[in-house]
């Protein structure tokens, strides 16, 4: 009975065998890629990642070495020009403090000169005051036009129209024009009142 179970299941254990071949290869991705094309996008190594190449821990760190050196060299010279503008930014606040100095000498200088040239011009005016009207007026007439009415404007009223009096015509009319343009000292600013 046994060999009879034999010849009986062992043709039976070949045919399935056999049927699981066939339905096992239609399964298959190669059978499938001529059945279905939808499968075979599936089945594409790079759009499912099968074959994506990966750095391994060597290249990883190469790689990540080699940044850091660049980083390193980057903030270098970034330390280089932040020294470099320091160094600029002190230059430069020195030089404004030699600027502000010599602006203050400046200033201080013509202040003085200021005094200086009021002074003359009182000497001058007392000068020209203790002279004859004649000879004032000769020689005023020789001045250059500003100095020659600083000087009648700054005489009493009573010399300077005695020294305009001796005056030639042309030079006296010439000196009251520029007296009347120029605006007196108390007339307000234009816009004031």
């Amino acid at each position: 009975m046994m060999n009879q179970l034999k010849a009986i299941y062992l043709p039976f254990l070949v045919g399935v065998s056999l049927v699981l071949v066939v339905i096992v290869g239609l399964r298959s991705p190669v059978a499938q890629q001529s059945s279905d094309p939808r499968i075979q996008k599936i089945e594409d190594p790079t759009i499912s990642g099968l074959k994506t190449e990966t750095p391994g821990p060597s290249e990883l760190e190469s790689a990540l070495k080699r940044r850091d050196a660049e980083l390193s060299l980057k903030e270098k010279k970034l330390q280089e020009l932040e020294e470099k503008l320091k160094v600029e930014e002190d230059r430069l606040k020195g030089r404004i403090a030699e600027l502000e100095k010599i602006q203050i000498d400046i200033e201080a200088s013509r202040d003085k000169n200021k005094i200086s040239d009021t002074e003359i011009q009182k000497r001058l005016v007392k000068t020209f005051e203790s002279m004859a009207p004649k000879k004032a007026a000769g020689i005023i007439s020789g001045l250059s036009e500003e100095i020659a009415i600083e000087v009648i404007l700054g005489m009493k009223e009573k010399k300077a129209a005695q020294i305009m009096e001796a005056m030639e015509p042309s030079k006296a009319v010439n000196l009251n024009t520029l007296f009347a343009k120029r605006k007196p000292a108390s007339a307000p600013e234009s816009g004031e009142k």
